[in-house]
């Protein structure tokens, strides 16, 4: 199949997607997720890591579990990945990939703010606040592009190893692509700035579908995900001193 073939393909799956979803919320506030905006784009953060590689239920009930469990995002930063796992309910591969890879995007940030906070970062230019976010350490394509989407409105299609094993079996993909960051760059190309919200949360839906059975296989797959080299970011600098007296709060034990 040809990559034009591939593209007629995936407008013509996302028609079909829109009419089946469609009273699939066009955008994802963070008001609609647990945590409520309190957190800001930090939560929108960690509930992404929680929709990474999972379903849209599975993931508000990890998030939930992360606010009982953890006084705020400094602890959860310092908690060891097999507590975070456990937390969560998976100590399988795929769960305790989750647990490291958020803990490791959550230490980078306090280690470049000095504390959890992404304030900055919904200030800064979208071009910035992408190469920002995409090179936190462990963080998936999936997180760092929904991020740029429904957290500051910007234009990426967020993509898992579930969502792009669907792509590939509609034919909406082209051939000899895998990587979630090499998929996501070509969605970008087919998808106007204006729909990426909308093109997102119906192929979520999709995924919350058609995806689970796909989970297995993408465990090992998931773990080989990195971040790209040439997306590695300085400090920023300028963090107010306001954003660096808070960790962050998921929610209070037991709220």
């Amino acid at each position: 199949m040809s990559v034009s073939d591939a593209g007629k393909a995936f407008l013509t799956l996302v028609k079909r997607l829109r009419a089946k979803y469609a009273h699939a919320p066009s955008d994802s506030p963070v008001s609609q997720e647990p945590g409520g905006a309190a957190d800001g784009l930090v939560d929108q953060m960690v509930f992404g890591f929680m929709l990474w590689e999972s379903s849209s239920s599975a993931a508000k009930t990890a998030f939930e579990r992360v606010g009982s469990a953890f006084v705020d995002y400094n602890e959860l930063r310092i908690a060891l990945p097999e507590e975070i796992a456990s937390v969560l309910g998976d100590e399988g591969a795929l769960g305790l990939e989750r647990a490291t890879r958020l803990r490791a995007s959550l230490r980078d940030v306090y280690g470049r703010e000095h504390s959890i906070t992404l304030a900055h970062v919904s200030e800064a230019p979208k071009r910035e606040a992408w190469s920002y976010l995409r090179s936190l350490e462990g963080m998936p394509q999936f997180v760092a592009a929904r991020l740029l989407v429904f957290g500051l409105g910007g234009h990426a299609a967020p993509v898992d190893r579930r969502l792009a094993s669907l792509l590939h079996a509609e034919g909406a993909c082209p051939e000899g692509l895998d990587e979630p960051w090499d998929i996501g760059a070509w969605l970008e190309r087919q998808v106007r700035a204006n729909e990426a919200g909308a093109v997102a949360s119906v192929l979520q839906s999709w995924s919350d579908d058609r995806g689970g059975a796909a989970r297995a296989s993408n465990a090992a797959k998931a773990k080989a995900e990195r971040t790209p080299k040439a997306a590695r970011a300085p400090k920023a600098k300028g963090t107010p001193a306001s954003a660096k007296a808070s960790g962050g709060r998921p929610k209070s034990k037991g709220g």
